[in-house]
């Protein structure tokens, strides 16, 4: 299976989800395959090794923009934890992605994540701010992962942004059944029934309170679920990491296939403030053989 954490916008905390999820899951022993996509900020290669992201910034490794480019093969940009036994950690590099490379990339990118699914969990941290125009990142992404799990801070502004990508993965055929409401304290966990409005369909909103531990955590260069195995941070991801495995379902047909279907749903209808003249572009694109 594969499962993108997300949301547009940077600090909401969707790396650091992300990747405890990703660790307590091969701390459980399976084999999981983390993929980072923010191609701008690179910030969880920091969590998982600092020295790895030294090479990268260098130019030293190659990365997903190698791999989208002919120059390396899926196996050959996963790079082993020497922390976490059974995590592998797939880099984005540098760089964006043009509109007019999304059919090709969306195509290149169902095969890494069809390559790696045959050997474990898949774990995508999507893009902040970085990498190419926002809704194509997304649209790139939705086109191969089996659902979608958005990060969100309690606050009207960043519900409302998953709310718009929570719309776009349904239409992508990708289901929203678990939301992280992240950064919560005791003043704002009324935004709950305001957050559940963000699933397409029964789920679940997990609450992660704000906590001084995730920071020290990465200071330390160190998962939370290592250092405080039993705190209640910790707990919290584990019971996203057990609704992930129970609901999680490997989807069918995935690439291009899902954007054509996507779009011609989409176009012509208001669909949460969706920029509408982005995607009748790449409508274009997808229409040409």
């Amino acid at each position: 299976m594969c499962v993108a954490f997300g949301l547009q916008g940077g600090g909401t905390g969707k790396t650091t989800i992300s990747f405890n999820v990703a660790v307590k899951m091969a701390r459980e022993g399976r084999r999981v395959f983390f993929i980072g996509m923010d191609m701008g900020r690179q910030s969880a290669v920091y969590l998982w090794d600092k020295r790895v992201a030294d090479h990268i910034y260098k130019g030293e490794i190659a990365t997903i923009r190698e791999y989208f480019k002919g120059k390396a093969r899926p196996l050959e940009i996963a790079y082993e934890s020497n922390m976490v036994k059974n995590l592998f950690f797939v880099p984005a590099g540098h760089g964006k992605i043009e509109m007019k490379e999304l059919r090709r990339s969306a195509d290149m990118f169902s095969k890494l994540v069809s390559e790696y699914k045959k050997y474990g969990r898949v774990i995508v941290d999507c893009p902040g701010s970085g990498g190419l125009s926002s809704v194509l990142d997304y649209l790139m992404i939705f086109s191969s992962c089996d659902s979608f799990v958005p990060v969100v801070e309690p606050n009207e502004a960043s519900i409302t942004n998953a709310i718009r990508l929570a719309n776009m993965a349904h239409l992508s055929g990708i289901p929203v059944n678990l939301v992280v409401l992240n950064k919560v304290k005791d003043g704002n966990q009324d935004m709950m029934e305001r957050a559940r409005k963000i699933l397409t369909a029964e789920g679940d909103v997990i609450l992660v309170k704000y906590s001084d531990r995730f920071v020290e955590a990465y200071e330390r260069g160190a998962p939370l679920v290592d250092l405080y195995p039993e705190s209640d941070e910790a707990k919290s991801i584990a019971r996203i990491a057990e609704i992930i495995e129970r609901r999680a379902v490997p989807m069918g047909k995935a690439g291009p296939e899902r954007i054509r279907t996507a779009l011609s749903i989409i176009e012509g209808q208001e669909v949460a403030e969706i920029d509408l003249s982005i995607l009748r572009h790449v409508k274009n694109l997808f229409r040409r053989k």
